[in-house]
């Protein structure tokens, strides 16, 4: 009986720990934004390698626009179906430019809704402290082009199919022009 308590107390204590990381599941994604080629990546990490899962087109931060997220971080949570509420930055933009009166939340689906059918926050953070977003878009006409006011957008089915594929996962985010 001691031999088993003492077998026991050396495996618990002396094996590596990374062994039962692996049988976790948990895989690492590392999602890359390029500003200027307006794409985004998805890879996939594997023992010491990134695998190209795949490549979207999105809209990034139009040119002029100096507060946009840079450099590395984090997916910090994953919505479908977001409601969106707009900073009074925006709301006072969307009535100067368009004529909208943008209410102070608006509910999933709304033609409004900027954030369209899904969105990931980032750990980035404006000047101000509010967190960057990779999410779907209500113009998806603006897909391909240097278009947002700091945020990325995804076509809707895009963002959905990316939420698929990374969820349950870590997600590190590097932006680069």
């Amino acid at each position: 009986m001691k031999k088993i308590a003492l077998l026991i107390f050396l495996v618990y204590f002396f094996v590596p720990s990374s062994i039962g990381a692996k049988e976790t599941g948990v895989k690492k994604y590392h999602i890359k934004v390029s500003v200027n080629a307006c794409k985004l990546r998805l890879y996939e990490e594997k023992e010491n390698a990134c695998v190209l899962v795949k490549e979207y087109d999105v809209a990034t931060p139009r040119e002029g626009i100096t507060d946009y997220p840079r450099g590395e971080g984090r997916v910090t949570s994953i919505e479908l179906n977001p409601w969106w509420y707009p900073t009074e930055k925006t709301r006072e933009s969307y009535l100067k430019k368009n004529k909208i009166s943008l209410p102070k939340s608006v509910p999933p689906g709304d033609k409004l809704n900027a954030m369209g059918a899904g969105k990931l926050c980032l750990s980035h953070q404006t000047p101000q402290g509010d967190n960057y977003r990779i999410h779907g878009t209500n113009d998806e006409s603006s897909i391909g082009k240097r278009a947002s006011r700091g945020c990325i957008r995804m076509r809707n089915a895009d963002i959905k199919e990316l939420i698929d594929l990374i969820k349950g996962g870590e997600i590190k985010v590097t932006i680069n022009l």
